[in-house]
């Protein structure tokens, strides 16, 4: 590998750990959301959260709680001026403990193997403000997409004992303080990230009606069976596609996924799954269903013409009528984010009318042509618009739009064999389109309403790609003229947005600034 090759995979494979820890995601109403617990004197400042050098941020809750690794140690503290630092566990050590969060609880796998392709398996603790840390498992397959909270952080879900290849393991319920727990799924197969059947797992309902769903194969199975545990009752639906990919609903109470009917290579169809029944979305054979952000069913359709690349994308508001095509050769859907979060976080902007997508793809590269789809146009007038016609655009991962929903930020790629581009961000309303960047960012996060975070100029440090450095800034978009703001330079390249999209946490040494701090959005 050249390089600049290994430049790039490492400044990917930090990117992605950054993705996955929470802070940014979601479809989040700033105007009616919980107040930050920042006090009120700190507003409209930069407030150092707690000094030192060599913090490496890894991740901050929904509850507001910034955790970060400090030599070989690694803390929490409340995203307030002042506040006292807890440790929670070692690292063993040189490594970087790897955090996943769900809403109110983070999840610690304290030594992860990041040469590996899934991070192997680790001890796992939990964490939650009302509890603290407890040690949760000593062999925990590294499985975001099987590790998730409910909405209220009260009860969780997780992988434990794990074989040494983290091919096979055990799903977990418990309660978030670990005083109760139930084994869900003993011998499921796992072999994270892309296994032939990794499983998946998500919560349905709210708070005290939250109940556990699974979607697992076990031994040979061809296909995957996904369970549903409400009131204590267990429930199996069998013949689920796999690899299975769940989504949710907004109101967290239907599952949108792939079904196989019968034995052998039968296509899987698209299907809801509700509280009391499974029903047929369409009879076509499909590849994807998910959701918009206003709850729409999406879906692909590959009954196209074989001598044609590509699918159709459908839309429909109620399982099995009225279905339309709002795209009519797709490729790929851009805007799904990383692990459980993404079950219940649509890729649409956040009023569900748009999609960025590809109808076309280089193989040699996996770059793409964008295009976007007014869901929201009229069924006998289609709305796709092409924003770039080129094969040399990505994203900066997760949902691309702002949170008011007025532009789309993309990565125009102008140096294929190192991935160096500009950040794009095009205006909904005229596709009018402007650079944010000067090279790859090492990390692009929306904030609140036209702002978008961005990481840029990344330095890499050879000895620990995580004390490696970008240069953060804050960018209005719909700023008249430009709209940037340097928050810090030479911070780490691990940042991130609180969940109301109004602070950015980071770390910098810089002199008379150095340590964790947050600043002000607007």
């Amino acid at each position: 590998m050249s390089r600049r090759r290994s430049r790039l995979s490492l400044v990917a494979t930090a990117s992605m750990l950054a993705a996955c820890s929470g802070g940014g995601g979601g479809n989040v109403d700033t105007a009616t959301a919980e107040e930050s617990p920042l006090a009120a004197a700190d507003r409209g400042r930069d407030v150092l959260l707690q000094a030192g050098t060599a913090f490496i941020p890894l991740a901050v809750t929904d509850d507001d709680y910034a955790f970060y690794q400090d030599g070989r140690a690694v803390y929490v503290s409340a995203l307030r001026a002042g506040a006292p630092r807890t440790k929670l566990a070692d690292v063993p050590g040189d490594n970087t403990a790897f955090i996943y969060i769900s809403g109110k609880v983070a999840f610690i796998w304290t030594n992860p193997d990041y040469a590996l392709p899934g991070f192997g398996v680790s001890p796992l603790v939990v964490w939650t403000a009302a509890h603290g840390a407890r040690a949760a498992s000593a062999s925990s397959a590294v499985g975001t997409l099987v590790t998730t909270a409910s909405d209220d952080g009260r009860r969780i879900v997780f992988p434990t004992h794990s074989d040494a290849a983290g091919s096979v393991g055990d799903l977990v319920l418990a309660s978030a303080d670990l005083a109760h727990t139930e084994t869900l799924v003993r011998g499921a197969n796992m072999s994270f990230p892309a296994g032939a059947c990794r499983p998946e797992a998500t919560f349905l309902g709210h708070g005290d009606d939250a109940y556990p769903a699974t979607a697992a194969c076990i031994g040979d199975e061809p296909t995957a069976t996904l369970t549903t545990w409400r009131n204590g009752v267990r429930r199996d639906v069998h013949g689920i596609f796999a690899r299975p990919r769940l989504f949710v609903d907004p109101h967290r109470s239907h599952i949108a996924t792939l079904r196989r009917e019968g034995a052998g290579p039968t296509a899987p169809t698209p299907v809801l799954i509700t509280e009391n029944d499974v029903r047929p979305i369409d009879t076509v054979p499909s590849s994807l269903a998910f959701f918009a952000a206003d709850g729409a069913l999406l879906y692909t359709d590959k009954t196209v013409d074989p001598t044609v690349p590509g699918m159709h994308l459908r839309r429909t508001v109620r399982a099995g009528h009225g279905a339309i095509t709002v795209v009519p050769t797709l490729a790929s859907v851009y805007g799904f984010g990383a692990g459980s979060e993404s079950i219940h976080a649509p890729p649409t902007s956040r009023d569900g009318r748009w999609l960025l997508y590809a109808a076309n793809a280089d193989p040699q590269t996996g770059l793409t042509d964008l295009h976007l789809a007014d869901l929201h146009a009229r069924a006998c007038d289609p709305r796709t618009f092409v924003l770039d016609g080129t094969l040399a655009n990505t994203t900066a991962g997760g949902n691309p739009f702002t949170d008011d929903a007025r532009f789309v930020v993309t990565n125009h790629v102008t140096d294929p064999a190192t991935g160096a581009g500009p950040l794009v961000a095009t205006r909904l309303a005229d596709r009018s389109h402007r650079n944010i960047s000067d090279d790859l960012p090492a990390r692009a996060i929306p904030a609140a309403g036209s702002f978008v975070t961005v990481g840029d100029h990344f330095e890499l440090n050879a000895s620990n790609v995580f004390l490696s450095t970008v240069d953060v800034k804050l960018v209005d978009l719909a700023a008249a003229r430009d709209g940037t703001t340097v928050i810090a330079t030479n911070a780490r390249l691990n940042f991130f947005v609180n969940r109301t999209k109004t602070r950015i946490i980071y770390a910098t040494d810089e002199a008379g600034r150095a340590g964790l701090r947050a600043a002000r959005v607007r």
